[in-house]
């Protein structure tokens, strides 16, 4: 029930990332305005696609907002090719599932092979992975142990049902 008008630059100072889930995005006036004002306050802006459903009934939207406000953005295999992406931001990463995941920064791309483990449900995946990735840039670790914290998070929800990483 958030709406834009709702939303102060104080609800953004003092963070180094704005992450914003894909499954948002519908309300293009709110996330624009939590974009601008993240910006405003120094943040950068963390992107995660969410599926292909979302990027296509939003793909005008994110066209707009990707490569005028996006610096780190989160794709599925069948959103985006690592490669077209990062030439739009900072750091693309582009999950693949059991193939591992490309992550790409400029010039540098890196290959993270995924862990070999037997997956019961798959919910919680990529938030699990993007936490871990987060977690990591927000450590200071390089783009490979970003991606390796990612893949160890993911590969351990998979191995149980929900979004939960058991004790």
């Amino acid at each position: 029930n958030l709406t834009a008008d709702e939303l102060k630059i104080d609800d953004f100072l003092g963070y180094q990332y704005f992450y914003i889930e894909g499954y948002l995005v519908q309300s293009h006036s709110l996330i624009r305005r939590a974009i601008m004002l993240a910006k405003e306050a120094g943040a950068k802006i963390i992107l995660d696609l969410a599926s292909y459903n979302v990027v296509e009934d939003n793909k005008e939207f994110l066209l707009e907002i990707i490569p005028q406000y996006a610096d780190i953005v989160f794709a599925n295999e069948e959103e985006a090719a690592v490669s077209e992406l990062a030439k739009n931001v900072e750091i693309a990463v582009v999950k693949m599932g059991a193939k591992g995941s490309w992550i790409q920064r400029g010039q540098e791309k890196i290959f993270v092979p995924a862990y070999k483990v037997e997956c019961v449900d798959s919910t919680g995946a990529g938030d699990l992975y993007a936490a871990g990735f987060i977690y990591g840039l927000i450590k200071g670790a390089s783009l490979t142990v970003c991606g390796q914290i990612g893949t160890l998070l993911a590969a351990n929800v998979i191995q149980v049902v929900g979004a939960k990483v058991n004790d």
